[in-house]
């Protein structure tokens, strides 16, 4: 009877914390579909999963980064930026006229127009990428019915009792 109890309170916590992720999912998922974008702003935020390891050591690849748009960028601001397809992270050099230098770690220069930066580098979520990965694929949804599933079926065992 006791064990019942200590269970449902962990999948108690466990589903809080799913229904949290999944209302974060689902915001996610309108707002890249509304806006036809690949982020989802919320107050100018966004977060951005690292693909790359030309950043090291300060952003690794698979570390999951916290970006914010703002209107213009200062020197030694780091952006993600879109290029030729691809996401790319460089330190701004210099702007002029909305056009901003920019060099990575590799030193490949690139000139970026403002509309193509994606936000500036705000805080590393370190060891996040694969948390990240996990709640943001269809699967978590499974697993979310399965762990309602098994918590009524604790409920109505107790409930029997």
């Amino acid at each position: 009877m006791k064990e019942a109890h200590i269970i449902k309170k962990i999948l108690k916590i466990a589903m809080i914390i799913l229904f949290l992720f999944t209302i974060i999912a689902i915001y996610n998922l309108g707002y890249k579909t509304l806006y036809k974008t690949d982020f989802a702003y919320l107050f100018g935020y966004t977060s951005f999963k690292v693909n790359q390891s030309n950043y090291s050591p300060e952003i690794k690849s698979n570390n999951v980064i916290v970006l914010k748009k703002n209107s213009n960028y200062s020197e030694n601001d780091i952006v993600v930026f879109y290029d030729k397809g691809d996401y790319k992270i460089a330190n701004i050099l210099d702007s002029e006229n909305r056009i901003y230098k920019a060099v990575d770690k590799l030193e490949n220069e690139y000139y970026i127009d403002s509309d193509n930066i994606i936000g500036k580098y705000i805080i590393n979520l370190l060891y996040i990428g694969t948390i990240y990965k996990i709640f943001t694929s269809p699967l978590i949804f499974i697993f979310l019915g399965i762990l309602v599933g098994i918590y009524f079926f604790v409920s109505l065992k107790e409930k029997s009792s």
